[in-house]
């Protein structure tokens, strides 16, 4: 899969995106917060180890620009 412009790293994103996601030496994915500098938390749940598409799609809601449908089956294709 082609990683979303959420996902494509520190030297190619937005300087003013708080949010960015990294793959993480495990495998899975990591969505960092550049504001708190540490790894982001949704409801407690810290943001590491997910898919790649996972870190893409909540990266990018989380910087505000998620205009793709919020549902179960977006993360599941």
């Amino acid at each position: 899969m082609v990683a979303g412009k959420a996902c494509l790293g520190a030297t190619e994103r937005l300087k003013d995106e708080r949010f960015e996601c990294f793959p993480e030496p495990s495998g899975g994915w990591l969505v960092w917060d550049n504001e708190a500098d540490e790894p982001a938390m949704v409801a407690e749940t810290v943001l590491s180890g997910v898919s790649e598409r996972e870190a893409s799609f909540v990266t990018d809601i989380l910087n505000g620009m998620g205009d793709r449908s919020l549902s179960v089956d977006t993360l599941r294709r």
